[in-house]
């Protein structure tokens, strides 16, 4: 089973506050035997082990995408692909 924290749209929450909570609601998703998934955005935090990462595609505004979505992969997550 898995349960999706989001981790998109939170562009007023700085890098440091917003990996702090990714981290720990990955933490939570993974303490409940869920498979924690993110947005790909979520790609700089503390990631738990079989974490997923879920690529919804490339806002013009939004140049770091490849680098977060590559974050997870790096950390031995698993990437979904969803663009559109």
């Amino acid at each position: 089973p898995f349960l999706h924290i989001g981790g998109d749209e939170a562009k007023g929450t700085s890098s440091t506050d917003f990996r702090a909570f990714v981290t720990r609601a990955m933490q939570l998703a993974a303490a409940t035997g869920k498979r924690p998934i993110g947005w790909h955005e979520v790609g700089p935090a503390q990631l738990p082990p079989g974490a997923v990462g879920q690529y919804w595609g490339l806002l013009s505004d939004q140049t770091d995408a490849p680098r977060t979505a590559g974050a997870v992969v790096e950390k031995g997550g698993t990437l979904i692909l969803s663009p559109g």
